[in-house]
């Protein structure tokens, strides 16, 4: 790694994004993933919720349950077997592992901030906030995995427009 290179790695990706219009679409199109797989995962779960019944209150509480336990798998399951959540597929993303495998344990541990969203806002501003890959949430440093746009070599969006 040269000395610039070095730098860059330094820096987070709150500060990089200011010049760096790459990792600001990243960052866009991960936000954008997100909410799709959200309304995927909310509309699913509501229907489970409903389904099973038991009056509005048993309604809120069992839907929430479902949505929390529902987005952190659905999220694992499709990033092991696919490298990708529908959201992230239709966004041109995929989650890669930095080191061996994309394994399993590896998509939970990266997803697991998805349990509830003010976890997972503090998962992504971490991560955002720190130096190192700038494409990385908190949990993605602690799983090494990334999010890269598909068909882009490693670590493009730093090194664009710096």
């Amino acid at each position: 790694m040269d000395e610039e290179a070095a730098v860059r790695h330094k820096l987070s990706a709150l500060e990089m994004m200011e010049h760096n219009r790459p990792l600001r679409r990243h960052w866009i199109a991960r936000f954008i993933a997100m909410l799709l797989d959200f309304l995927i995962v909310l509309v699913v779960s509501g229907l489970i919720g409903f389904l099973i019944g038991g009056g509005m209150h048993a309604f809120l509480i069992i839907s929430n349950i479902i949505l929390a336990l529902f987005w952190v798998f659905y999220s694992a399951i499709m990033e092991y077997y696919f490298g990708f959540t529908l959201g992230k597929k239709v966004m041109g993303l995929r989650v890669q592992s930095l080191k061996g495998p994309l394994l399993l344990w590896k998509t939970i541990l990266r997803n697991v901030s998805k349990v509830q969203i003010i976890v997972l806002v503090i998962d992504t501003l971490i991560g955002m906030a720190t130096g190192g890959d700038p494409r990385q949430r908190f949990l993605d440093r602690i799983a090494d995995t990334t999010v890269v746009r598909e068909g882009r070599p490693q670590h493009r969006e730093e090194e664009e427009e710096i």
